[in-house]
């Protein structure tokens, strides 16, 4: 493949141009960005909220001598792409690329990379979390390694990080785990436990009990989720009810005899409705 240079005045007129992520196209209806392709080229050529990924991705085709610096503007794209898959949003990108001349050996490179992209959004989640733990643990040490390795790691991270989230939205068992263990370690910011609750409360509803025990016990301990002996008793009592009886008498009645009339009404009235509580993290 030809790789053309372009001139640092082009790559800036591409970068304004089209390496943008404008909010107003993605609160739009699919048939509204197309429209938007043309009516919002000039705004967006005025922004400055450049997409960093498709930028670094051009630039690294257009400098690019050897198959790792291809290498590294593919995984570029494929960051870009997996941050947002909106198939609308990827055709008016590439209709504001080609209009501002972009080589043609970049948007081939931008359709392939974007085909197999989609092709990976598609799969089970199972399969999508086998490509998380590929990307995964081909991660290392940031520090080390050449100033290229570091910038490829990163990428692996990036791309991991995205992987996760799909087979996590695909309700994949083990990716709800791994994703509430990452957002309910105790090193984690607190601002994200719910977001580790909630891949918990997916796996009670496909009948993990286990799950129901660990968030119980978050609550409890007051470990990343908020000190709540009501929520603790509610998620005990819910894992009591799907056959860990035996698991969790003893602790139930512990943290009974420590409640106030209304608080064992309150634990009562989640176990009547049958609803999970909503999540309290710690401040």
């Amino acid at each position: 493949m030809e790789l053309r240079r372009t001139t640092l005045a082009a790559f800036i007129a591409l970068t304004l141009a089209a390496g943008i992520f404008n909010p107003a196209i993605a609160a739009m209806s699919a048939k509204e960005k197309y429209k938007a392709c043309d009516e919002v080229r000039e705004s967006i050529r005025r922004t400055t909220n450049l997409d960093r990924y498709l930028r670094a991705a051009f630039r690294e085709f257009s400098k690019a001598t050897d198959t790792i610096e291809l290498d590294l503007a593919s995984r570029y794209l494929k960051a870009f792409f997996l941050n947002d898959p909106d198939t609308a949003v990827i055709r008016c990108k590439r209709q504001l690329l080609t209009s501002e001349g972009v080589p043609e050996g970049f948007l081939m490179k931008f359709d392939e990379i974007s085909s197999l992209t989609q092709e990976t959004i598609r799969l089970p989640g199972g399969e999508v979390y086998s490509l998380f733990v590929e990307y995964r643990d081909l991660s290392f040490d940031p520090e080390s390694g050449s100033r290229l390795d570091r910038r490829i790691n990163k990428l692996e991270d990036v791309i991991s990080k995205k992987l996760l989230q799909l087979a996590v939205d695909k309700k994949f068992p083990l990716a709800l785990r791994e994703y509430a263990n990452i957002h309910l370690r105790k090193d984690k910011k607190h601002n994200s436990a719910c977001l580790g609750e909630s891949a918990l409360k997916e796996l009670v509803r496909q009948g993990d009990s286990t799950a129901a025990i660990e968030i119980a016990n978050h609550y409890l301990k007051g470990d990343v989720l908020k000190l709540d002996k009501v929520r603790a008793a509610i998620w005990f009592w819910i894992a009591g009810n799907m056959g860990r009886e035996n698991d969790v008498e003893n602790i139930l009645k512990s943290i009974y005899s420590q409640l106030t009339k209304d608080e064992l009404e309150d634990v009562m009235y989640w176990a009547e409705i049958r609803m999970f509580p909503t999540c309290e993290r710690n401040s």
